[in-house]
């Protein structure tokens, strides 16, 4: 087979050779037993192969499989159904935007790094402000409500803090709704 063409043994297989060459191959078969092996085991190949891809070969299935399957698939199939699941995606998605825009700052040095730094530092001064002013709040209840009640009992104490508490929200509230009032004219 060394001066043969397996090339035209795949061809006659596939039925692609003239019928002049068929004739000459045909011929050199019956002379070359390598090729006319060949030939044989390319066959056996190809049946072998057709068998496996038939539908008869296969396995008998139950009648309701599909329904089974897509069953058990969907059951077990998690996605945002919840609250707390959404938010843990939001958590997570929001986690991979800060680590993209962080590495691609790292790489590139880009301006949007240093907008998103700046967002995240003034971010940081407004809840620091609030948490501060809450707390000079609450402080300076407490010493109004120690100085007014004299030190009395600790429930005495937290009801007087608790109304000036209320007093102190609902003149607030006055002042945003007569502000807002002021702006409509």
């Amino acid at each position: 087979m060394a001066g043969c063409r397996a090339a035209d043994i795949s061809a006659y297989i596939d039925g692609e050779l003239s019928p002049a060459e068929e004739f000459e191959l045909n011929i050199h078969l019956t002379e070359c037993p390598a090729c006319s092996e060949e030939l044989n085991r390319q066959k056996t190949f190809l049946n072998f192969v057709g068998t496996g891809l038939s539908e008869e070969a296969g396995p008998d299935m139950p009648h309701d499989f599909i329904r089974v399957v897509t069953t058990t698939a969907e059951s077990g199939v998690r996605g945002v159904r919840g609250r707390r699941e959404f938010l843990i995606a939001a958590g997570i998605s929001l986690l991979i935007g800060a680590s993209a825009l962080v590495l691609l700052g790292s790489a590139f040095t880009a301006p949007a790094v240093f907008i998103f730094q700046g967002l995240i530092d003034k971010t940081i001064a407004v809840v620091m402000a609030v948490g501060h002013a809450a707390y000079s709040l609450a402080l300076g209840i407490a010493v109004i409500t120690r100085a007014l009640t004299g030190g009395s009992t600790p429930a005495a104490t937290a009801l007087f803090a608790g109304v000036l508490f209320l007093i102190l929200v609902l003149a607030i509230k006055v002042s945003w709704k007569r502000t807002a009032r002021s702006r409509e004219f």
